[in-house]
């Protein structure tokens, strides 16, 4: 989709969930101007099991606003797995998706948070397992215009209390030359939840990369030496502009 104008004063410019197991979906994206933001699944069950579905975002030199008059939350919601928050529907097992998202000279602007990033996702209380999703994010020369935080990043995510079967989850993030806001409250945790401890960090993106770099250490490291196939966990990788 080239050069398009899309206006969202409610909800989210851009909606792609792939509810199909083995299904592919890609989009490409190029100059476009979008009102609120981006949501993206790699796969959600609703309620039938999803397993190996996979979705790929291409996204170039894209404008995406919070517009006027809207709740600014999210300028990117993006996991690799998740449940399907619909009243009525039990959601079964969300296994083994894919999400991919590469950004080149991007900007989101305006919005309470730029990026909300997850390996899974689990919005509600089912006890089907959400496991072996991963996402993976891409973003070079991407611009990072935020009220409260850039990052908001997480192997798995869960916003209902209380143990689930959940396993394995990945997010892997890649960022080259990109510019931030300044000090935000960033998040980065291998598992963030309502119970667990979790790491907020307030860090500047664009002036300090050493110091970006040792708060992911010290957010991951009580994880990842003990981790296994079946940990959820982040990967951070910061490279220079060329």
């Amino acid at each position: 989709m080239p050069h398009s104008l899309i206006r969202a004063p409610i909800g989210s410019g851009i909606f792609v969930i792939n509810f199909a197991a083995q299904g592919n979906v890609s989009l490409a994206l190029t100059e476009n101007v979008v009102g609120g933001g981006m949501v993206l699944t790699g796969g959600a069950s609703r309620p039938d099991a999803v397993t190996g579905a996979n979705v790929t975002v291409m996204s170039r030199s894209n404008l995406y606003r919070a517009d006027p008059g809207a709740t600014p939350l999210s300028g990117w919601q993006v996991y690799g797995g998740a449940a399907t928050p619909v009243p009525g529907f039990v959601p079964e097992a969300t296994t083994g998706n894919t999400l991919r998202v590469h950004s080149v000279h991007d900007r989101i602007e305006g919005f309470t948070t730029a990026i909300v990033a997850a390996g899974a996702s689990r919005p509600t209380p089912n006890p089907s397992a959400i496991s072996f999703n991963s996402m993976s994010l891409e973003l070079y020369g991407t611009q990072l215009s935020s009220i409260v935080a850039d990052f908001f990043l997480a192997g798995s995510r869960s916003l209902i209390p209380g143990p689930y079967p959940d396993a394995g989850n990945v997010l892997r993030v890649l960022a080259q030359g990109v510019s931030g806001s300044g000090v935000r409250n960033n998040l980065y945790a291998n598992t963030f939840d309502l119970e667990s401890p979790h790491w907020a960090l307030a860090i500047p993106l664009s002036s300090s990369e050493t110091s970006m770099r040792s708060a992911i250490r010290t957010a991951t490291s009580t994880h990842t030496r003990r981790r296994s196939s079946l940990a959820h966990h982040i990967d951070i990788r910061l490279t220079r502009r060329s």
